[in-house]
């Protein structure tokens, strides 16, 4: 239930148009985010920009490692 969770929490912050936002505020590139998620540099830039909508495993892992970086970015301190 919670990769489902995570799927549905990583399309809905790319619907939004904040999962870039969210990267950027991390620190992390795209080649980053791709090697942490397990997926090409290419796909996240298709979610980022809402040419397409992450599916399956990787959206699971988008999601969960999108959730790590807004506790992060919340505890930093501005």
């Amino acid at each position: 239930m919670e990769e489902l969770e995570d799927a549905v929490y990583a399309r809905r912050l790319c619907g939004l148009g904040k999962a870039r936002a969210l990267r950027d505020a991390a620190g992390l590139s795209r080649a980053d985010l791709a090697r942490k998620v397990g997926c090409s540099e290419s796909a996240v830039w298709a979610w980022e920009t809402g040419d397409r909508a992450p599916r399956g495993r990787a959206a699971s892992a988008y999601g969960a490692l999108l959730r790590q970086l807004a506790q992060a970015v919340e505890q930093v301190p501005s």
